[in-house]
């Protein structure tokens, strides 16, 4: 009896999804909102209960140790394919819609770096043919 009342008050200070009560929305404010510790014991209870959007969400957490956004948004658009219901694809639709986004963004920036570095080389062509 003791060891369930132990289990009972622990449970009280975990978010509502990982007692069991949330939906998907639930499970992300859980994951947006945890430390590295609980993420990757929200990780590792995805892995176990075989929950690949919860896998793919986490990925995409670019403060998250397991960060890998190009993996999660295949894993997301793989959970899109099972024509998920409700919460779940709502929330993959725009999380890789965010992703999408992101992505677009780092390949501008990395253009107009690109671009930069050009001008930066022509000036200082220039320079070197002034002297």
């Amino acid at each position: 009896m003791f060891v369930a009342l132990a289990l009972c008050a622990g449970c009280a200070n975990l978010p509502e999804y990982w007692r069991g009560g949330g939906g998907a929305l639930d499970f992300w404010a859980a994951a947006v909102e945890a430390d590295e510790g609980g993420r990757e014991t929200m990780w590792q209870r995805a892995r176990r209960d075989n929950e690949p959007w919860q896998l793919a969400m986490l990925q995409s957490l670019p403060d998250y140790s397991r960060y890998d956004a190009q993996a999660a948004r295949r894993a997301l658009k793989q959970t899109l394919a099972t024509h998920p219901k409700g919460e779940i694809a709502a929330l993959a639709r725009v999380r890789l819609a965010d992703l999408t986004d992101q992505q677009a963004c780092e390949t501008q920036a990395a253009e107009l770096k690109h671009r930069l570095d050009e001008v930066i080389a022509i000036e200082r062509k220039l320079d070197g043919n002034v002297r």
